[in-house]
């Protein structure tokens, strides 16, 4: 199943997911999120020792994991206003590759 498809899923899906399933996609999606931010590190160190352009996050899909975390969140606490820890860390990063561009 691609990324593309997940995200098509609706709020009622994932509320159709029992709760462990829905707790282990939380899981592999910060561990997902945590490898392609490290990625991005690797590959922006290695753009700058080279005087190439660095990637982007979106080269990483990192907003899309972000999306999909929030959309469990919303389904676990109903609320919408649950964001996850990830989120800080992304923008802090996404701030970072802006100010040094």
């Amino acid at each position: 199943m691609s990324i593309e498809q997940v995200v098509a899923w609706d709020a009622s899906t994932l509320l159709s997911l029992p709760m462990n399933t829905r707790a282990l996609l939380n899981e592999a999606l910060d561990s997902l999120l945590r490898e392609r931010i490290n990625a991005l590190r690797i590959a922006s160190a290695a753009a700058v020792a080279r005087m190439q352009p660095a990637p982007t996050v979106g080269d990483y899909g990192i907003a899309d994991v972000l999306s999909l975390q929030r959309l469990l969140d919303e389904t676990a606490y109903g609320d919408g206003k649950c964001g996850n820890a990830w989120d800080g860390v992304a923008a802090r990063l996404v701030q970072g590759r802006s100010s040094s561009e």
